[in-house]
């Protein structure tokens, strides 16, 4: 069984990017820009094993905070999104670094960077309890395109590789991959305000043996959610 104690650093990170806003008021200028986030995902978590019997389905909700710092056409982004459900929890959390390859004006560009990806995960029901967690790399992709006045449309994805495996029930992982994406529709009422609403999927698999078989282990988070950020 793990703890947490692997998920501090990037809470720190997060919030010292979040300090950043606060106390630079020359952000609000120049070619910095800073924006912080806070979204609510109504999502559906499923957990199972292929070929096998095992398989958990849950409704789960909770809340997502992001920071993104750009400069120069180079950004820096850090994410956690959560799932609370009946039986347990998931945290999400990443941090990535990006550059904008086609940026036609402020808010219409596209980036590519890489990143980095831990799960945490954390069970309790009857006698399955257990908490493990899951680390690897990111490769990413971040776009925003207006569509007409002050409507957006905007996407996010990731490829999940070199996944640890969460160790679970004595079985060894091997290494997993997997995607997350997010796409949906986004407004600026205000120079510096965002409101969105879309769609997030966060999928990961995970081989391993048990009993000399071989099994495939497959946990996902999706669903729809609305957020606002505030841009600076």
């Amino acid at each position: 069984m793990h703890n947490r104690k692997t998920s501090i650093p990037f809470r720190w990170m997060l919030a010292a990017a979040l300090a950043v806003v606060g106390a630079s008021p020359a952000l609000a200028v120049g070619p910095v820009d800073v924006e912080v986030g806070v979204a609510y995902w109504q999502q559906d978590y499923t957990w199972q094993t292929d070929p096998g019997d095992f398989a958990i389905a849950r409704s789960a909700d909770d809340l997502g905070y992001w920071g993104k710092i750009w400069a120069f056409n180079w950004g820096l982004s850090a994410a956690q999104f959560k799932g609370n459900w009946n039986g347990g929890t998931t945290d999400y959390l990443s941090i990535d670094l990006m550059r904008k390859v086609i940026h036609p004006t402020r808010n219409n560009y596209l980036a590519l960077g890489v990143g980095w990806q831990q799960i945490d995960y954390q069970v309790d029901i009857g006698t399955l309890v257990a908490s493990t967690d899951s680390t690897g790399a990111r490769l990413v992709a971040d776009a925003r395109v207006g569509l007409i006045g002050m409507l957006y449309a905007y996407g996010n994805a990731a490829y999940l590789f070199g996944m640890s495996g969460p160790d679970f029930d004595d079985n060894k992982y091997g290494t997993g991959d997997g995607i997350e994406y997010e796409f949906g529709l986004a407004v600026k009422p205000a120079p510096f305000l965002w409101l969105r609403v879309g769609y997030r999927l966060t999928r990961v698999s995970w081989n391993f043996a048990a009993n000399g078989d071989s099994y495939t282990d497959t946990r996902e988070s999706d669903g729809y959610l609305a957020a606002l950020s505030l841009t600076f």
